[in-house]
């Protein structure tokens, strides 16, 4: 059994795989239900404790409504994954009891194993993870080792023995490569709530044939992250050629999935990249405008 997990700012998903390499998605289980991701979020009651008096953390969709519903002392964290390039935050305090980030995001991920441990049968302890293609801080320097560290031991404390960490963007492309019939330069971009990556790639039925198969040119990743802006940016200098451009969007969950299926074929992950996938047409655009 392999695993693919897509630890995300806002939202993050894990996926199985068997030798075949055909993935799909584990359900995450939660007080109103279930859904294909779960949120990347964790909440603290100050009367909810073990048996050892240590604090019970909830996550994900349960953080939020045990947040929601609280009538008392409740402490909600999100989004402490744009914080792996700060130096200066190494820990925060609630209701007495110290959690390093590292803390945090093993809460995440460790509720993503075991899931997937339930549903497969069998404990999960090798995965392909997602990783930005750059982790860039605040004052816009590049903190790749220092934030993939960080990241490489909130993987380990959630009981992941081997890890291998993938660019976020790659899963799309090769997503959206299954339904080509023809070779094509795709713009593969990944919006995501804290880091938003840009590439250009070669995909295509031919591509497998290649001695170097993945051919990438990265794009200037945006600083400014998040969707919100991004997008729209991307939309007004596009608009007068989105009556021929094709956009793909794909589902919650697929990098995670592709990740598994990757893992399940090869110890070696590959490489490209992920969520919206344009024409040539937008990609002429986009260059030619010069927004990047």
């Amino acid at each position: 059994m392999f695993a693919g997990i897509d630890f995300g700012t806002s939202n993050s998903a894990v996926s199985l795989a068997g030798v075949s390499g055909d993935a799909a998605i584990v359900p995450m289980r939660h007080s109103a239900g279930s859904s294909d991701t779960l949120r990347s979020m964790l909440a603290f009651d100050k009367a909810k404790r073990d048996d050892q008096s240590r604090l019970l953390a909830m996550v994900g969709q349960d953080a939020v409504e045990a947040y929601l519903k609280d009538d008392g002392e409740c402490r909600l964290l999100q989004s402490f994954k744009s914080y792996l390039t700060s130096r200066a935050f190494s820990s925060a305090s609630i209701f007495g009891t110290s959690f390093s980030l590292e803390d945090m995001i093993a809460l995440v991920v460790g509720h993503l194993r075991r899931s997937a441990a339930a549903v497969g049968g069998s404990e999960v302890t090798r995965v392909v993870a997602g990783r930005p293609v750059r982790f860039v801080a605040e004052d816009g320097r590049i903190e790749d080792d220092y934030a993939l560290g960080r990241l490489q031991k909130a993987f380990a404390q959630a009981g992941l023995e081997e890890v291998n960490f993938e660019f976020e963007p790659i899963a799309a492309a090769c997503y959206y490569e299954r339904t080509l019939d023809h070779d094509e330069t795709v713009l593969v971009a990944d919006f995501g709530g804290g880091t938003s990556d840009f590439c250009l790639v070669r995909l295509g039925p031919n591509r497998a044939g290649m001695s170097n198969p993945q051919e990438v040119w990265p794009v200037t990743p945006s600083t400014a992250a998040s969707s919100s802006m991004a997008w729209p940016i991307i939309w007004a200098r596009t608009s007068p050629s989105t009556a021929t451009a094709r956009i793909c969007r794909f589902p919650p969950g697929c990098s995670a999935s592709w990740a598994a299926g990757t893992m399940s074929r090869s110890s070696t992950p590959h490489r490209p990249c992920a969520c919206y996938a344009t024409s040539s047409v937008m990609l002429r655009t986009l260059i030619r405008s010069r927004i990047w």
